[in-house]
C-alpha cells in the first residue's frame, strides 16, 4: 500500500473506530463551574454531539473523493466497496460545533484528556481524534477560569484497536516492528570546516520545521504505563493490555502562561532527541553491515512507555558503500541473477558525493504502512507539494463521479446500487466466508505435512541450545523501473483478452505480475531445501538418517510438498492513502489467498495467469473488509479476555498455514529531498506475521521498483539466493513479453 505514484497495485500495509455517543453535550461553562466544587481532583468528562446535515453531505463528498486512488490500488468491486466502506464511516466523521461545545472526532473513537490541579482549581475535559481545542472553547475557558499556576496536563488517546490487536499478536521473538531505511546522497564540500553531513541534530531541526508534531500528534506519543503490560511490547500480559496513548503535546496545555508553552515545546523536543541517535560507525562492509543494523532494529523489542519509534542516523560513506544504494546502476532486467547481490560489481564513483542512512523503525501499534509513508513524505522538501497532488487528485476524481451520476437517471443508479448490494455485499460475504472456512479445512485433512513446520522443527532440532533463538535473513534490490513492469503487466493482460471473451477482459496488475515471481520463487525454494537435505545426508550420514533411509517411515525433509499455498495481500482501508489533516492509525484489512505452487513448473506466464485470476476473484468479494473487522474485534476486549496466545494462534489459522505476506508500498513518483540532501533509495523491511515465514515489500520511489525479503533463516537460509530467484522469474516474464511471446 502506498501514498503516491501511479503504481497498479492491488493494495495492502490499519484505523481508529468507536460508536458515536450522541444526545451529551457539556459546556466550558458548565466544566468550570462543577470543576470549582472540587479540590485537587481528577476526572473524566466524555462530551459527544450531534452530527449537522450540512457537515454529513460535505463529509461524504470528501469520502468519495478520498477513494481516488482505491479504485487504482485494489480493483474491480474491491474498490468500489472501500469506497462505499469509507464514504459509511465518514459520514459520522464531522458534527456541528457550537461556540461553547468541544468538537467530537472526525471519526468516531472518543479520546480523552485527564487534567489534574495541584491548586484549588481543577478542570476537566475532553479531547477528541483529529486536534485539540477550539480557539473559540479556549478563549471562553481562559475567561471563566483563573489558574493560579501551571496546569500540567495528560492527554490520552485511544488506541486503535487493530493497533492494540498487533500488541496482543506479537511475541517476544517476534514483535510487530516495521522498518524503513533512507538512504541520501549530498554534495562533500571542500574546505568546509563542519562537512553538510546528515545528523540527529539536524533531524531534529528538520523534523520540526516541519512540523510533524503538529501534524501527526501521535508520532509524540507514548504507551501508557500498565501493571501488566509495562509498556514493552515483549511483556504483553493476557490479563490486560494498554488501550490507550499518552501524549507528549506542548500545543494543547490549557495554561495561560508563555512560559509553560514554551517549556511544553522543550518537553517535546526533549522526547525527539531521547528517540533519535547518531550511528557510532558508518557501515564498512558492503550490505553485510546494514543487514545487521536492520536485523537488530526488526528483533529488539521497544520501551514503548519511553517512545513508539526510534531512528538512528549515520553520514560519511562512499556513493555504495552500505550497499542501500547498489553499485550497478542498470536494473535488473540488463544484469545477470548474480550481479544483483554481487558486492564486486562497481562502477566509477565520485569521491566528492557521499551518502547517509536513516534507519526508522516503529510499532504497528502506533501506524500502519501507509501511515508511516506519509509521514516521511510530510518530512521531505516537497511536503507540501506532495499534499497538495492528493488534494488536487481528490477534486478530480470526486468532479469525475459527479459526471458519471449526471449521466444516470435516478432509477439506474438506484438499480446500480442494489446491484452492487446483492452481488458484493450479500453474495460476496458468503462466497467469502465460505473460501476462508475452505482454506482452514484444506489446510487440516487435505494439504500434505506443512512444509515450513517440517522444517521448523528440523531447525530446533540442529540448534544445541535448550531456547531456540530467533534470526531472520534479509535482502533487497532494485529489480526494474515502474515503467517496464507495466508494459509487462499490459502485455500479458492484452493477451489473455485475446485467449478470452470480452466478457471477461481483467487488467493484469503490477501486484499480480510479483505475486506470480514470488510463488515461483518458493517453488524453487522447496526443490532446494530437497536437494541440501539429500547432500548431507549423502556427506554426513547418521544411524537415524539410515534408520529413515530403510523404513517406510522417509526423511520428510526428502518429501516436502508445496502443490497450491497460500499468499497474504494486506489491503488498506481507504485505497492506499492517508488524505492531509487525517490522524495516523491502523486501518488494514488482508486476502488470503491459495495460489499453484508446485503444481505449476512450467512457463511462468502460466502461474501469472491463474494467480491473476484467483486475485481477481477475491476482489469480487468484501473479504479484506471482514477481516479488518474481525482484527478490530480482536483487539478490544474479546483479545483482552483471550489473551495473547490465543490471539496469536488465531491469526495463525486464520491464515491457513500461509507461506508468504506480500505488501506493496508506492512513494512519490519523483525524487525528494530532506534539507536539501537528496533521497536516493527506500526500503521497507515488514514484520512477519504469527506463522509466516516469509514477507516481501514492493515498493516504488522516483519511478524505480524495489523488493525487500525478510524471512525466518530456517525457512530462507539465504535471502540474497531467494532474491535472485524472484528476479529470475521476473526477467523469464519480461524476455516472453519484449519477443512477443515468441
Amino acid at each position: 500500500m502506498g501514498v503516491y505514484g501511479n503504481v497498479d497495485c492491488s493494495g495492502s500495509s490499519g484505523g481508529s473506530r468507536g460508536i458515536p455517543l450522541g444526545g451529551s453535550t457539556v459546556t466550558a461553562a458548565t466544566a468550570a463551574a462543577a470543576a470549582t466544587a472540587t479540590t485537587a481532583a481528577t476526572a473524566v468528562i466524555v462530551f459527544g454531539g450531534q452530527p449537522s446535515e450540512d457537515s454529513v453531505q460535505e463529509t461524504n463528498e470528501i469520502g468519495e473523493s478520498s477513494s481516488s486512488s482505491s479504485s487504482a490500488a485494489a480493483g474491480g468491486l474491491l474498490s468500489s466497496s472501500l469506497l462505499r466502506w469509507n464514504d459509511y464511516k465518514k459520514s459520522f466523521s464531522s458534527w456541528s460545533t457550537p461556540t461553547m461545545v468541544i468538537p467530537p472526532p472526525k471519526t468516531t473513537t472518543f479520546w480523552t484528556t485527564m487534567i489534574t490541579n495541584s491548586t484549588t482549581t481543577s478542570t476537566t475535559t475532553t479531547l477528541c481524534e483529529g486536534g485539540v481545542f477550539s480557539k473559540k472553547l479556549n478563549n471562553a475557558s481562559a475567561s471563566t477560569t483563573e489558574t493560579t499556576s501551571t496546569t500540567p496536563i495528560t492527554i490520552k488517546r485511544k488506541m486503535t484497536n487493530v493497533g492494540r490487536f498487533s500488541l496482543l499478536s506479537e511475541t517476544s521473538t517476534n514483535p510487530s516492528i516495521p522498518v524503513l531505511v533512507l538512504c541520501l546522497k549530498e554534495q562533500q564540500q571542500q574546505g568546509s570546516e563542519v562537512p553538510p553531513l546528515l545528523s540527529s541534530k539536524e533531524f531534529i531541526q528538520l523534523y520540526q520545521r516541519q512540523k510533524i508534531d503538529e501534524k501527526h500528534e501521535r508520532f509524540h506519543s507514548v504507551l501508557e504505563s500498565d501493571p501488566y503490560h509495562h509498556g514493552s511490547s515483549s511483556s504483553t500480559s493476557s490479563a490486560s493490555s494498554p488501550r490507550h496513548f499518552v501524549v507528549i503535546n506542548p500545543s494543547s496545555s490549557s495554561s495561560t502562561t508563555t512560559t509553560s508553552d514554551d517549556k511544553g515545546r522543550e518537553d517535546e523536543k526533549s522526547m525527539v532527541s531521547s528517540r533519535v541517535h547518531d550511528m557510532v560507525v558508518y557501515p564498512q562492509v558492503y550490505r553485510n553491515e546494514l543487514k545487521t543494523l536492520i536485523h537488530e532494529a526488526v528483533l529488539k523489542p521497544m520501551d514503548l512507555t519511553q517512545g513508539l519509534w526510534e531512528a538512528w542516523i549515520g553520514s560519511g560513506g562512499t556513493i555504495g558503500q552500505s550497499g542501500a544504494i547498489p553499485k550497478t546502476t542498470t536494473t535488473a532486467t540488463t544484469t545477470t541473477t548474480k550481479d544483483v547481490v554481487d558486492e564486486n560489481v562497481d562502477n566509477d564513483v565520485d569521491e566528492k558525493m557521499v551518502e547517509s542512512l536513516l534507519l526508522f523503525r516503529a510499532h504497528h501499534c502506533l501506524a500502519d504502512g501507509v501511515s508511516l509513508a506519509t509521514v516521511f513524505a510530510d518530512l521531505m522538501d516537497e511536503g507540501e507539494e506532495f499534499r497538495t497532488r492528493i488534494e488536487q487528485q481528490v477534486r478530480a476524481y470526486k468532479e469525475q463521479r459527479k459526471q458519471q451520476k449526471k449521466k444516470l437517471s435516478w432509477w439506474k443508479r438506484w438499480l446500480k446500487s442494489l446491484q452492487f448490494f446483492l452481488y458484493f455485499w450479500c453474495w460476496g460475504t458468503i462466497r467469502a466466508i465460505s473460501y476462508q472456512l475452505y482454506l482452514y479445512l484444506y489446510s487440516l485433512f487435505i494439504a500434505p505435512p506443512n512444509p515450513w513446520k517440517l522444517l521448523q522443527q528440523h531447525h530446533h532440532q540442529q540448534q544445541q541450545s535448550t531456547t531456540p533463538t530467533t534470526t531472520r535473513t534479509l535482502s533487497w534490490v532494485e529489480i526494474a523501473s515502474v515503467d517496464d513492469v507495466k508494459k509487462v503487466a499490459d502485455y500479458f493482460t492484452k493477451r489473455r483478452h485475446d485467449q478470452k471473451s470480452k466478457k471477461q477482459r481483467q487488467k493484469m496488475t503490477v501486484n499480480d505480475i510479483f505475486c506470480s515471481c514470488i510463488t515461483g520463487a518458493i517453488v524453487k525454494l522447496m526443490n532446494h531445501h530437497r536437494q541440501r537435505e539429500e547432500l548431507r545426508l549423502s556427506l554426513h550420514p547418521t544411524p537415524k538418517d539410515s534408520w529413515w533411509r530403510n523404513t517406510s517411515s522417509m526423511n520428510p525433509l526428502l518429501h516436502l510438498s508445496l502443490p497450491y499455498l497460500n499468499l497474504v495481500i494486506p489491503v488498506h482501508m481507504t485505497g492506499g492513502i492517508l488524505l492531509p489533516g487525517s490522524p495516523l492509525g491502523n486501518k488494514i484489512g488482508a486476502m488470503v489467498n491459495q495460489v499453484p505452487g508446485e503444481v505449476i513448473v512450467n512457463r511462468p506466464s502460466d502461474r501469472l495467469y491463474a494467480i491473476h485470476e484467483t486475485l481477481w476473484n477475491r476482489k469480487q468479494t468484501p473479504a479484506a473488509i471482514l477481516s479488518y473487522l474481525v482484527a478490530d474485534v480482536m483487539g478490544g476486549t474479546i483479545g483482552s479476555w483471550l489473551g495473547p496466545r490465543v490471539t496469536s494462534w488465531f491469526f495463525s489459522k486464520a491464515h491457513g498455514n500461509a507461506s508468504v505476506v506480500v505488501t506493496n508500498v508506492r512513494g512519490p513518483d519523483h525524487v525528494g529531498h530532506f534539507g536539501g540532501r537528496t533521497v536516493e533509495t527506500t526500503l521497507g523491511f515488514l514484520p512477519l506475521p504469527p506463522g509466516i515465514p516469509i514477507g516481501v515489500v514492493v515498493m516504488s520511489y522516483n519511478q524505480k521498483m524495489t523488493l525487500t525479503v525478510m524471512a525466518e533463516s530456517w525457512a530462507v537460509p539465504d535471502a540474497d539466493q531467494f532474491l535472485s530467484w524472484i528476479v529470475e522469474e521476473y526477467e523469464e516474464l519480461a524476455r516472453e513479453a519484449q519477443s512477443g511471446g515468441k
